[in-house]
C-alpha cells in the first residue's frame, strides 16, 4: 500500500518506543556548513578583504579584473593552497561577491566597422 520496507517500518517503530513523536523528526543530512573547507576562518577573511581593498595589479596579479583565476593565483600566492577555480567561485557567492570577467560585447562592438545613417537609409 505505502511501499515502505518492513525494515524501515522497524526502525520507525523501535524509535518511537524509545522516544515518542521526537524521535521521529528528520535530522538534517550531509556535512555541515563550513566544515571541510581548506581555508581557515582568518585566511578567507584575509583574502576576502585583500580583494576587496586592492586592485589585482596590487596585489601582484595578472590582468585588471577579478577573475577567479586572479583569486586563485593570489590565494596559491600568499597560503601555498591550490584551489580549482569552481572552488574559488565557491568561496566568492559566500563572501558575498561575484567574478569578473571581461564583456564580450565590448570588445566585440569596439572591432565592428562604423554604420552610419547614410549607409543604412542610402541617402545623403
Amino acid at each position: 500500500m505505502f511501499k515502505v520496507w518492513l525494515k524501515a517500518v522497524d526502525i520507525w517503530w523501535a524509535k518511537w518506543r524509545a522516544g515518542g513523536r521526537e524521535a521521529l523528526t528528520a535530522c538534517p543530512r550531509g556535512r555541515q556548513v563550513g566544515d571541510h573547507q581548506v581555508l581557515s576562518e582568518a585566511e578567507q577573511r584575509a583574502i576576502r578583504q585583500a580583494v576587496l581593498d586592492h586592485l589585482p595589479c596590487d596585489l601582484g596579479l595578472v590582468g585588471q579584473l577579478r577573475t577567479r583565476a586572479a583569486v586563485r593565483d593570489l590565494i596559491a600566492k600568499l597560503y601555498r593552497v591550490r584551489l580549482t577555480e569552481q572552488g574559488v567561485g565557491k568561496y566568492l557567492r559566500r563572501w558575498g561577491l561575484t567574478f569578473q570577467r571581461p564583456d564580450k560585447r565590448a570588445v566585440e562592438w569596439t572591432t565592428r566597422p562604423t554604420c552610419s545613417l547614410t549607409t543604412l537609409t542610402g541617402r545623403a
